[in-house]
């Protein structure tokens, strides 16, 4: 990055507080807000995972947070769809993205888990100037805000792994605001059905980010 970016996030209330203007020295990485989520992410999958097996690959797929600074933003946002309902996740996706309205394909990119659900929840770039892109796109790239729409369903260990390594993935690309988007990958499915640890995670990244919970008959 040859520039300083410019990004909006909040101010004294993190949970409350209005958008203002922002900007993040290029030789930092992330916020701190960020690097919390990011930690609790790796230390689950470090729970998880056999270390004795590769061990050598711990570090590839989640490295490790240093705390090197304190730069604080926004903290990252969590949407939780009680079910998959395209229109309703359309809309939080279209009001997530009005935010940040005043920003370039350069500064924010949506982020899929992969290339059904792009087609599926499709961005409008001509009225979003914004990246999109697969989580697999993704890597070695990074914005100063990312959006990214994540399927909460796992019906086993293998693919609660591939779950963890994409969301960590995927919110690393954000280097200051963060919104993340969890929704079952079925419409006649609730997300509670079957998330195998996923609700485990949520609950250990509450302190870390702002939690909305979207019920169907609500919205």
């Amino acid at each position: 990055m040859n520039e300083l970016r410019k990004i909006r996030m909040g101010t004294k209330d993190k949970r409350s507080a209005p958008f203002t203007l922002h900007t993040l020295d290029e030789n930092l990485r992330n916020t701190i807000d960020i690097s919390d989520f990011l930690s609790v992410v790796r230390n689950m999958s470090d729970e998880k995972t056999d270390l004795t097996i590769m061990p050598e690959n711990k570090e590839v797929y989640h490295p490790k947070q240093t705390r090197g600074h304190f730069i604080r933003g926004s903290l990252p946002i969590i949407h939780v769809f009680e079910e998959c309902k395209v229109d309703n996740i359309r809309k939080v996706l279209g009001s997530e993205l009005n935010k940040l309205k005043n920003a370039n394909e350069s500064e924010v990119a949506v982020i899929y888990e992969n290339e059904e659900l792009k087609k599926a929840l499709p961005v409008n770039t001509a009225d979003h100037d914004v990246t999109v892109c697969t989580v697999e796109e993704s890597e070695s790239s990074e914005w100063p805000a990312a959006i990214v729409l994540l399927n909460a369903m796992r019906k086993d260990r293998d693919e609660y792994d591939t779950a963890l390594n994409r969301l960590y993935t995927a919110v690393s690309r954000a280097r200051v605001h963060c919104v993340v988007l969890f929704f079952p990958d079925q419409e006649n499915m609730k997300i509670s059905d079957e998330m195998y640890d996923m609700e485990d995670l949520l609950q250990r990244l509450e302190p870390f980010a702002i939690k909305k919970n979207h019920i169907s008959d609500e919205m």
